[in-house]
């Protein structure tokens, strides 16, 4: 037989397996990054995903019947979140955070020092994220435990947006854009030149949106 036929058939077979060791490899890495983002859920942060398209896969309700009320001590600001279990997870200017189950009746509450304007995020890990007006921004288990908390120099209103490394961002009333890691340590700060209010918004590059009370709109660099 052709010897140099047989070392040819030999490159191909050593090439394609190769290539299959990659595409392994590829889907491997992915699987652990995107593991690290936004819980899988019908709504796991405000305006969805994010690039806050505010859009969800799910139909809504279809006709206009109350199935149920709950009531809080005072007003509810935020928006709702849901877990991938069907919790749902809003704050109010009572200090509370409340996790309801999907038949309306109270899972667990969370209190703060201060008035809940953030809309919390959920992570992959089902850790809940928030900010309250007390200058701290929050991380809870899904039984409603305290993980880690960190402090701003004032009132944090701006709701969070997870990044498929984890990073967890937002904004304060200091003036300052946050990232913080999993677990509570800071990566980095960006200072504004006012309040920021404003949700980020992350682009298929990493770029991270938001805008500020000093009329300027901001475009950052995952660093």
């Amino acid at each position: 037989m052709n010897i140099e036929l047989i070392r040819g058939k030999s490159s191909r077979k050593y090439m394609l397996l190769f290539l299959g060791l990659v595409v392994i490899v590829s889907i491997i890495i992915s699987g652990a990054v995107s593991a690290a983002g936004l819980a899988t859920s019908a709504q796991p942060k405000f305006h969805h995903d994010n690039n806050n398209t505010g859009q969800s896969q799910y139909k809504g309700a279809q006709t206009n019947s109350t199935k149920w009320i709950y009531s809080t001590g005072s007003s509810v600001d935020t928006s709702p979140v849901i877990g991938s279990d069907g919790t749902i997870y809003i704050g109010s200017f009572d200090n509370n955070l409340y996790a309801l189950n999907p038949n309306g009746t109270k899972k667990w509450t969370y209190t703060t020092l201060g008035g809940i304007d953030s809309s919390p995020a959920i992570g992959n890990d089902g850790t809940i994220y928030f900010g309250s007006n007390d200058h701290k921004f929050y991380a809870l288990t899904p039984n409603g435990r305290q993980k880690w908390n960190y402090t701003t120099g004032a009132p944090v209103e701006s709701s969070p947006t997870i990044g498929n490394d984890g990073t967890i961002y937002f904004g304060s009333n200091d003036h300052k854009f946050y990232a913080l890691n999993p677990n509570g340590t800071q990566k980095w700060i960006y200072t504004t030149g006012s309040y920021i209010f404003s949700t980020p918004a992350i682009g298929t590059d990493g770029t991270i949106y938001f805008g500020s009370n000093d009329h300027k709109f901001y475009a950052l660099n995952p660093n």
